[in-house]
């Protein structure tokens, strides 16, 4: 997309959060937008800049023409599956609901209702499970929810995904998974038997969700869970639950050919054709979705600076493989740190904002496990100003 529709896109979206804009303005602005969204890659762009929430915002404080108006560019834009998400996200839905149901008798409101349901139609459905695994996964990820906020929130994801493999599979494609791990190490006896069990549910019979659970670093702390010495109710059933998930999870393959040489692969990583990169990346993603032994042993090599450099510099699929590697290096303090001062969190997080696909959900789980790790290693800032 050229540099000057971008522009184009952002001096728009300025107009419409603009408090001082009439809604004249405002809706002349979102017929621009309309325009300019010709394309998937403009319509991801008004999403990523910024663009939908004051659109949504038009269609709830707007006069009946900028409603209308507000209702056609969201149509347009939804036509991009990403940004029709966003729109509901940001509480569309119910904006364009009120628009289509308005049943006064105006040329101007007609015109914006038969919008606005045109609209609705290009929206994902949003199912009560949908719904439900998004709230508690918000919890999961919320630093102000203490431990039994996060507790219930485990337990209610197992149950909403009890016995569901479509289910199993949103809870895992939300990014419930690494905040899950993160409770079997983090969290109180209670709060690790359900992260367990809960673990367990979405594993069972479910080999997409197995391997997930793998990737993201939950065989350690499973592993140290299952071995848990001490007496007590809930440690023996944070025992007896991880040793259940351990035996659901892919075993490990032990041959001469996994074992890791990764200084020899970073090499690659950081001076091999793209191809020759590519393949390094994905490699040390294997590896480091194994053991804390081989992450600390990438580290070393220096594997977690080539790998932030490449999710800059590499191609998509070198990306989505370094991404991926990262996210899996994250269940490593060491690592955790090493990716920290190689910029890791400024780096992934615009792809995390502006990327597609696979790179943009992996990017975000990497930023994810990051973020936890970065905020509990900061300080909260003192405020060092004397008093008045």
């Amino acid at each position: 997309m050229a540099s000057e529709d971008l522009a184009k896109i952002q001096q728009q979206i300025r107009i419409l959060k603009d408090s001082d804009s009439n809604n004249a303005e405002k809706a002349n602005a979102a017929r621009s937008l309309e325009n300019l969204a010709d394309s998937p890659e403009k319509r991801l762009a008004v999403e990523c800049a910024g663009g939908v929430p004051p659109l949504v915002e038009l269609l709830n404080d707007g006069d009946d023409f900028a409603k209308g108006q507000a209702a056609e560019v969201l149509y347009v834009l939804a036509k991009d599956r990403q940004v029709a998400k966003t729109i509901v996200a940001c509480g569309g839905r119910e904006a364009l609901e009120a628009l289509a149901e308005d049943p006064r008798d105006d040329e101007t409101v007609k015109w914006g209702s038969d919008l606005a349901r045109k609209a609705l139609k290009r929206l994902p459905e949003e199912t009560k499970e949908l719904m439900e695994i998004r709230e508690h996964v918000q919890v999961l990820k919320d630093p102000k929810a203490d431990d039994d906020k996060k507790r219930k929130a485990a337990s209610g994801l197992g149950i909403v995904a009890y016995g569901e493999e479509k289910i199993q599979l949103a809870v895992e494609a939300e990014g419930a998974l690494p905040l899950l791990v993160a409770l079997l190490r983090d969290g109180g006896d209670r709060t690790k038997y359900e992260a367990a069990l809960t673990l367990g549910t979405l594993a069972e019979d479910n080999s997409q969700v197995a391997q997930a659970i793998e990737a993201c670093g939950g065989r350690e702390p499973l592993e140290a869970l299952a071995q848990d010495p001490r007496d007590g109710d809930m440690v023996k059933l944070g025992r007896d639950y991880a040793q259940d998930v351990l035996k659901l999870l892919p075993q490990p393959r032990r041959s001469r050919e996994s074992r890791p040489n990764p200084v020899q692969v970073v090499k690659a990583l950081e001076s091999g054709t793209s191809d020759e990169q590519c393949k390094a990346a994905e490699q040390l993603g294997k590896w480091a979705a194994t053991s804390d032994e081989k992450r600390a042993a990438i580290r070393q090599a220096g594997g977690c600076e080539g790998l932030v450099a490449l999710v800059v510099n590499g191609g998509e699929a070198a990306k989505w493989h370094a991404a991926r590697a990262l996210r899996n290096l994250a269940n490593h303090p060491e690592a955790k740190e090493s990716i920290l001062k190689a910029d890791g969190i400024a780096i992934l997080t615009p792809i995390a904002k502006h990327g597609r696909g696979k790179v943009k959900e992996a990017a975000s789980e990497a930023l994810n496990l990051l973020s936890l790790a970065d905020a509990k290693a900061k300080p909260a800032p003192v405020d060092t100003k004397p008093a008045a």
